[in-house]
């Protein structure tokens, strides 16, 4: 019986040895998986911008960031989203993302300041 799984491998015409390769389990795996989104936001001046928050549209998933204006959605349907960034102050910024089975995206942005706030 081992020879005759040997000689399978070696002949392959159906493809059959992708179904044992470890590779390929993981990258069907992976494309099944979530993904992630984090970055930073900073002003004009390069400062962090703390207490945005962000909003991944059309779901329920917020995040806030933090005092070096660093966020972090954890895990995401992958695919293309759109996500929104809310303080007061700064004007409103939406940015559209693709996301990627199993990878984590880093989307830095810089905030512009309202003019009330110069």
């Amino acid at each position: 019986m081992l020879a005759d799984g040997q000689d399978i491998f070696k002949k392959d015409n159906k493809g059959l040895r992708n179904n044992f390769v470890f590779e390929k389990l993981y990258e069907v795996a992976k494309a099944n998986s979530p993904a992630s989104l984090r970055g930073y936001l900073t002003d004009e001046n390069g400062q962090p911008v703390v207490g945005v928050t962000l909003q991944i549209e059309k779901t329920e998933l917020t995040a806030v960031s933090n005092k070096k204006g660093y966020y972090r959605f954890g895990r995401v349907a992958a695919g293309n989203c759109t996500v929104k960034m809310v303080k007061a102050g700064f004007s409103d910024k939406v940015e559209d993302v693709v996301l990627k089975p199993g990878t984590a995206k880093l989307l830095n942005e810089t905030l512009q300041k309202t003019m009330a706030n110069e």
